[in-house]
């Protein structure tokens, strides 16, 4: 029997597209090394966090996603059926 090269029975499906969002990190590539030898990590790539909450008191999880230097961080707002919206700070 040959194992098939993608799995049929998936854990996890992709619904990005019904969601409504459309968001793309944006951060310029930044070396942390150069400036500070001594760091054991890299610590510009652990970004951006996420945060969930509901932030506008309707009962359902909305999140924000933190910005980076020179990018604003961006809210989503969750609406009744499931989607988002998308406000920026």
């Amino acid at each position: 029997m040959v194992n098939p090269a993608i799995a049929s029975n998936d854990l996890f499906t992709n619904i990005t597209s019904r969601t409504g969002i459309n968001y793309t990190n944006k951060q310029r590539d930044f070396i942390d090394f150069n400036i500070q030898k001594l760091l054991p990590h890299k610590f510009t790539q652990y970004s951006p966090g996420i945060a969930v909450g509901d932030i506008n008191g309707d009962g359902l999880d909305d999140f924000v996603v933190g910005g980076s230097p020179g990018n604003s961080p961006v809210m989503f707002l969750q609406k009744p059926n499931g989607t988002f919206r998308q406000i920026p700070y």
